[in-house]
């Protein structure tokens, strides 16, 4: 198994956004998400598919903030999320029937984030 090193980059507030989904990142490592929520991207697994309402993202036992976000599936719809932290681990979050999540499952939804490398 490869271990990822930390990366290290200035960390500047900036936003992402996807034709149903978005999210923004702040200086101080923390991040949010909203928008479709079928596959729990928003990290609800009670708010049904469409959430208007921002959430952020906590990741159990995790210190560290999260330095980058990438949306994952077609160009038309984002149905899992990874999160890099400034420790170098990643989690993965939202649709894994296809082993999307990257921990050897094919859960349909994933609604907590998911230690992955």
């Amino acid at each position: 198994m490869q271990i990822l090193q930390p990366v290290i980059k200035l960390r500047q507030p900036h936003f992402r956004r996807y034709p149903y989904n978005s999210a923004f990142m702040t200086a101080d490592g923390r991040a949010f998400v909203w928008g479709n929520n079928q596959y729990y991207q928003v990290l609800n697994d009670a708010a049904g598919e469409k959430v208007s309402l921002v959430s952020q993202i906590n990741i159990p036992n995790e210190t560290s903030g999260i330095v980058d976000l990438q949306f994952g599936g077609s160009r038309s719809a984002q149905t899992h999320i990874a999160a890099l932290t400034d420790s170098g681990k990643v989690y993965t979050w939202g649709a894994g029937s296809r082993g999307q999540i990257g921990d050897n499952s094919q859960t349909e939804k994933v609604s907590k984030p998911t230690y992955t490398l």
